[in-house]
């Protein structure tokens, strides 16, 4: 038997128990992808990351493997950023910039006045999604296809199918059913949300708007955000946070620094800060719930 640090975390909270909960193992070099997948699904949360030591190659400051309850995942947006508060807090390093290892390749982290920011990876899929998706999608979403106003693929690991609806309003009223494989990212802009540095942004965009709207980042959220996955939706995603930011600075429909929120509709309160540069930023608050080992 092996002991091992432990640490539960709430990943893109606004307050305690707001966010998305995270179970880090640390040292699990020794485990088998078999006892990583039989944690995780004791465990039970929607992510278990295990941290392990980075390959000679990868040039990364060590190795995340994040495990759902069924399955291993090449990338993910809150164990990305659980991991590497959790590394440092296991005592790997006290800087701010973190190079983290997964399956989708090396992931830039930093701590960035008191949130955790991760570079959005490159998406591996892209373009419309075709019909027989679309159907799936409006079946499970109790919509019609008119109520759609635009998509795309988004996929950055767990392959999100990105839906942009009329407002927010609609995002917060779809009851969504079980479904197949198809794992969807749904968005909708707030109908008139004022910012201290920004114009209002109303209602459904198109790729000719153009958000001239400076530093968004300081008030109300602009864009809600619900991730649906089978029978399960998740309180607050940031690969499909990354994947939706990049879609949207893509038809230069955002402004360089943004916030979305999720999981109100499940009894959560979740906050993501995006921040445009050379690369798209997906950050938030990051807080230690349980700490304790693990004994395998």
């Amino acid at each position: 038997m092996s002991t091992h640090d432990f640490l539960q975390l709430d990943v893109f909270n606004t307050s305690a128990f707001t966010g998305n909960p995270l179970a880090v193992v640390n040292n699990a070099d020794e485990l088998s992808a078999e006892q990583m997948q039989d944690i995780a699904r004791w465990i039970g949360l929607s992510e278990t990351a295990f941290l392990c030591a980075a390959d000679d190659d990868a040039h990364a400051d060590y190795q995340v493997r994040i495990f759902t309850p069924d399955r291993e995942l090449p990338f993910a947006g809150h164990p990305t950023l659980g991991a590497a508060f959790a590394w440092r807090e296991f005592g790997g390093s006290d800087k701010t910039e973190i190079s983290q290892q997964c399956q989708a390749g090396t992931v830039c982290v930093r701590e960035e006045a008191g949130k955790w920011y991760f570079a959005a990876p490159e998406l591996r899929r892209t373009g419309p999604l075709d019909d027989n998706t679309i159907g799936t999608i409006v079946r499970a979403l109790g919509i019609s296809h008119y109520d759609i106003i635009d998509h795309s693929w988004g996929d950055n690991g767990p392959g999100w199918a990105l839906i942009q609806l009329k407002n927010a309003d609609a995002v917060r009223r779809i009851k969504a059913r079980t479904h197949g494989d198809v794992n969807m990212a749904i968005f909708g802009f707030e109908e008139s949300v004022t910012h201290q540095h920004a114009q209002p942004i109303v209602g459904a965009i198109d790729e000719e708007f153009v958000a001239d709207a400076g530093d968004a980042s300081e008030g109300d959220a602009i864009l809600e955000v619900r991730a649906v996955h089978g029978s399960h939706e998740d309180p607050v995603t940031g690969s499909a946070n990354a994947a939706i930011a990049q879609f949207l600075h893509a038809k230069n429909a955002v402004p360089k620094r943004y916030r979305a929120k999720q999981g109100s509709r499940i009894g959560f309160n979740g906050e993501i800060d995006i921040n445009i540069d050379s690369e798209i930023w997906v950050g938030g608050k990051v807080a230690p719930i349980i700490r304790g080992t693990i004994n395998v």
